[in-house]
């Protein structure tokens, strides 16, 4: 009869252990079973994974995200400063300082590359503050080689309703 020398393999469980789990990768963590086509969860969903991916978040600090251009009033510009800043109003009548370089209003998002594309969100950004209006840029990504678009935010006076102009 063949004596067993360690203590540890006399026991059912260490032979049970050894035989189920003799080809295992030694990383395999038994908290988190592996998933594959033969044994996936009947009771999650996948509908995310087909679900068309949503604009990534803006990487960069956009003053009045939820508001459109149309929306703001310019009521106030301040220049003969070394950094000129700008007064806007929303919808609600809160006052938000601009200055140049600042991005500004509800962005735009663009499919890029057709339907498979990553979409891009496109903001107007501050070019330049002169007396009497703002000048705002947009630099579409999609089309390098076109110039970018301009805007003219002029300061809105009193009752009148604001008049974008494009030059």
């Amino acid at each position: 009869m063949e004596q067993k020398n360690n203590a540890d393999e006399s026991d059912d469980g260490y032979l049970f252990h050894k035989f189920f789990f003799q080809g295992m990768d030694s990383s395999f963590d038994q908290r988190r079973p592996v998933v594959s086509f033969q044994n996936r969860d009947p009771f999650r969903s996948y509908a995310k994974a087909f679900k068309a991916q949503a604009a990534a978040p803006a990487q960069r600090r956009v003053l009045l995200p939820s508001t459109s251009l149309d929306e703001m009033n310019l009521i106030a510009i301040v220049t003969g400063i070394a950094t000129p800043r700008a007064m806007l109003t929303d919808t609600a009548k809160v006052g938000h300082v601009i200055r140049r370089g600042d991005y500004i209003g509800r962005p735009e998002v663009v499919q890029t590359g057709g339907s498979e594309g990553m979409p891009v969100t496109l903001n107007w950004r501050v070019d330049r503050i002169r007396p009497g209006s703002v000048v705002l840029t947009r630099e579409d990504p999609t089309a390098p080689d076109k110039p970018p678009l301009t805007r003219v935010m002029p300061l809105h006076e009193g009752g009148e309703a604001p008049q974008f102009t494009t030059p």
